[in-house]
């Protein structure tokens, strides 16, 4: 409680001493596709966009959670972009809730602390409170999910129920932001190299129950939203649009302060790339694209990659504060860094967090230099960072008081 409360009085300050400049939205995804469709879902119109069409361009779990913020917002008077602040902080204080619980829950009470301090005053979140995002949503869901794979990591055997139940937890996940369409890979395999007690059939039925439960939960927009189009979608239709985004970084030298400084022959790729765009209709369009220029300019190619995979630690959608943020992130990645190897040679239940939060790593890390390769889509990997934090910053304290965590029935 007392977390959940300090995370939402921080985030309550931050949004009143903010700058009324800085306070406005930059979303554009909100005005034209989400809200139209919480309104229209309001009204009981179903899933319709704002000229009518079947929404499925991104998947229904935001307009759904929008839809509820819009009916608390008619039934007490607020206005709606007031009651979805009120929802940006509610969310960020239970997600930082959930994180203490995973660290407490691994790693005693005196890192949790530590963890909930480094996670409430990390500046990125809480920029997200003032405006309408999925991700603050997601970590409350994504947080979720990883308490709920160590509850069954720290058993004796298997409870398939937890894994069910986890697996539909991803699934909630993937229906609130896409790009968790495929998080049950490293969580199965979490599940599967870390359950070391566990006999062979109860790892595969652990598993299998948890892609069961993902499955489940997002069969019934998966039938919907298909016939709709009449053809089977992963989840959403604009997923060769945010792979477009992600390739067509700005380039152009109208504002110089927001412009990418790239190399000469990245920067003739990326605008050949630009001026084919229309051509780029589908994700596998845009692969063949990526396989020939690979095969003529491997060099360009590789270079583009490493610069969209450095970028995403630092960059944000305008192209502003990106020094700014890459100086936020430095400490907290040093920290993690240190953390990491730390709880890495203590072994155990220490070494499997590390395991479990190097395979999320690349799994969000893969996904962002995929899409629109900025930080805001690596807070996910940074709230797991987080607890390394902790973990590295109190373990000077306790290396003679504290036993290792042991595993419980």
């Amino acid at each position: 409680m007392v977390v959940f409360l300090a995370a939402a009085l921080v985030s309550v300050v931050f949004l009143a001493v903010l700058p009324s400049y800085w306070k406005r939205s930059p979303s554009v995804d909100y005005p034209i596709y989400y809200a139209p469709v919480a309104r229209n879902l309001l009204q009981g119109k179903g899933f319709r966009t704002a000229e009518g069409g079947p929404a499925v361009a991104y998947p229904p779990g935001y307009p759904l959670i929008l839809a509820g913020v819009f009916a608390v917002a008619r039934g007490t008077g607020l206005s709606e972009m007031g009651a979805l602040k009120s929802f940006n902080v509610i969310a960020l204080a239970t997600a930082s809730t959930l994180l203490y619980a995973v660290a407490k829950m691994l790693f005693g009470i005196r890192t949790a602390r530590l963890v909930a301090l480094a996670w409430i005053s990390y500046p990125l979140p809480l920029w997200l409170t003032k405006q309408p995002n999925t991700e603050l949503a997601f970590l409350v869901v994504f947080f979720g999910i990883v308490f709920l794979v160590f509850q069954i990591l720290l058993r004796e055997d298997s409870r398939a129920w937890l894994a069910f139940c986890a697996g539909a937890l991803v699934g909630a996940a993937s229906l609130i932001r896409p790009a968790a369409l495929a998080l049950s890979v490293p969580v199965v395999l979490a599940l599967f190299c870390e359950s070391r007690r566990w006999s062979t059939k109860q790892r595969w039925r652990t598993c299998a129950f948890l892609f069961l439960g993902n499955l489940l939960a997002i069969a019934p927009w998966e039938i919907w939203a298909s016939r709709q189009v009449s053809e089977i979608i992963p989840l959403c239709t604009n997923g060769s649009t945010a792979i477009r985004d992600g390739l067509s970084l700005d380039i152009t030298p109208g504002e110089v302060d927001r412009v990418v400084r790239v190399p000469e022959d990245v920067r003739a790729l990326i605008r050949e790339f630009i001026e084919r765009e229309s051509e780029m209709k589908s994700p596998g369009t845009i692969a063949r694209f990526l396989g020939k220029a690979f095969v003529d300019r491997p060099g360009s190619v590789i270079k583009l990659f490493v610069l969209k995979a450095v970028r995403s630690w630092y960059a944000t959608d305008s192209q502003r504060f990106e020094p700014y943020v890459a100086m936020i992130q430095a400490p907290y990645l040093l920290l993690a860094g240190a953390g990491a190897f730390v709880a890495w040679r203590r072994g155990g239940v220490s070494r499997d967090y590390v395991a479990f939060t190097v395979l999320v790593l690349f799994y969000f890390w893969g996904m962002t230099i995929v899409v629109l390769s900025i930080a805001r889509y690596m807070i996910p990997a940074m709230g797991l960072f987080m607890i390394l934090c902790g973990f590295g910053l109190s373990r000077p304290w306790i290396e003679s008081a504290s036993p290792s965590v042991s595993r419980r029935s």
